[in-house]
């Protein structure tokens, strides 16, 4: 069984690096022990045993309860326009019971799985009638995350929610025309951006038109990442984090933390750790035989690996920030749980394929 897997061994063991060294970095974030840190641990205690729960869950269970969850996710988002809680000017997290979340991060992982769910059951119809589907399906999320306001996570959950539709067989050519269309409109949209998002775009073209505004978190940023060197500066001594000159260091700028302290040899290994990641899971779903459980397991996985480019190239001054966490190091509760979630749903289906269950074909 997974004794004798090496792919899925190795998936594991390059698993368990990396949410090591995301506890280093958010003890490191934290200032050790206190009451955040612990906090995080539970968070953390928690999301591995749903990591390790969702194992008795085969492709069966997953479609009845797939629907579920999309529905849900789109309830909690109407929920937060309802009555949400609002920091820093954006309304985007709910409050249940003691439990604080941020439901767009459950539209980002079952957005994606309702879209791969459609597409199994939609295979014969034609192409303009799937790809209407999934639109509907993704384009309600996206407009009550829109309105949050969170530009950044409303086209990350369109970007994720349409990955399965490069395992629908549909043709090429659909493809191109859909992303000319995509280009023309992007001129159009410029005016209904907000003021903040057109500067963090015009920031993004001249880094020195803001220095202490929209662009002090990239140059804040840079700074730590730069100040680490070859080596870094040593596990928990950063200054840029230390004496709050770089913002949100636990959580959309972690990398830059880690950077800082850590230096280049410590951020290629994290890139290295996340690329054989991806390659070995990428790997179990191509040896899955299963057309469902494939189609599952890439929604589950693919949106996972973008938010590691686009967070890494945020914080590096590539892209414009737009809130988007670093999959484990990152601190916030639900974004753990739906990255656990997903992996622990890609390996359960992949170990009940390889034992040839009997499920959707």
């Amino acid at each position: 069984m997974i004794k004798n897997d090496r792919q899925l061994l190795i998936s594991l063991g390059l698993l368990a690096i990396l949410f090591a060294l995301a506890l280093l970095n958010q003890y490191a974030a934290l200032n050790g022990w206190g009451p955040l840190f612990i906090n995080g641990m539970m968070k953390n205690l928690v999301s591995c045993m749903v990591f390790g729960l969702v194992f008795a869950f085969d492709d069966y269970i997953l479609e009845r309860f797939i629907p579920i969850g999309y529905l849900c996710a789109v309830f909690l988002l109407i929920c937060v326009e309802v009555g949400g809680i609002t920091v820093k000017g954006a309304t985007r997290w709910i409050q249940i019971g003691h439990l604080t979340m941020q439901p767009s991060e459950l539209a980002k992982i079952f957005t994606p799985l309702m879209s791969a769910h459609t597409i199994f059951f939609l295979k014969k119809q034609s192409p303009i009638k799937i790809f209407l589907a999934i639109s509907l399906l993704n384009i309600v999320p996206a407009l009550l995350i829109l309105k949050q306001p969170d530009l950044g996570s409303a086209i990350l959950l369109l970007s994720a929610g349409m990955f399965p539709l490069l395992l629908a067989q549909i043709p090429t050519r659909f493809f191109l025309i859909i992303a000319g269309l995509i280009c023309c409109a992007m001129p159009l949209s410029w005016q209904h951006l907000h003021a903040y998002q057109k500067e963090r775009v015009l920031t993004l073209l001249n880094p020195d038109r803001d220095p202490l505004g929209q662009g002090y978190h990239v140059q804040q940023s840079k700074i730590a990442i730069g100040s680490g060197g070859l080596f870094g500066k040593g596990f928990c001594f950063n200054t840029q984090a230390g004496y709050d000159f770089l913002p949100e260091h636990d959580t959309d700028f972690a990398f830059a933390l880690f950077a800082e302290e850590w230096g280049f040899l410590g951020c290629f290994l994290v890139i290295v750790l996340f690329l054989l990641l991806k390659i070995h899971v990428f790997a179990l779903i191509l040896k899955t035989k299963s057309h469902y459980s494939q189609l599952i397991m890439f929604a589950l996985v693919a949106p996972m690996f973008l938010f590691v480019v686009i967070n890494i190239s945020m914080v590096t001054g590539l892209l414009p920030v737009v809130g988007v966490p670093l999959p484990f190091f990152s601190r916030g509760g639900t974004h753990l749980l739906t990255t656990m979630l997903s992996l622990g749903l890609v390996f359960s289906l992949y170990i009940k394929d390889k034992n040839n269950y009997r499920g959707r074909v």
